[in-house]
């Protein structure tokens, strides 16, 4: 529910991402869930696409999560 409202409002994109990088956790904030990423975790990293402002980070459960409802986005589509 969370990832369809955030690709709904703007706040994820659509589509899943092209390019991500993997590594420790920073202790940053996941973009899907809004918890801290913690140095113990993988932390994913999407960079902004075009007309994007901010660098994306996640949890690897929260990136499936998200993944999985952009493929269910395109779907709904077509």
């Amino acid at each position: 529910m969370i990832a369809r409202e955030g690709i709904a409002n703007g706040q994820l994109p659509r589509e899943p991402a092209v390019l991500l990088w993997g590594g420790y956790g920073s202790g940053q904030l996941c973009s899907l869930c809004g918890r801290p990423i913690q140095l113990k975790e993988i932390e994913y990293e999407i960079p902004p696409g075009e007309g994007e402002g901010h660098m994306l980070r996640f949890h690897l459960v929260c990136l499936s999560v998200w993944h999985l409802e952009c493929a269910r986005d395109v779907r709904n589509e077509q």
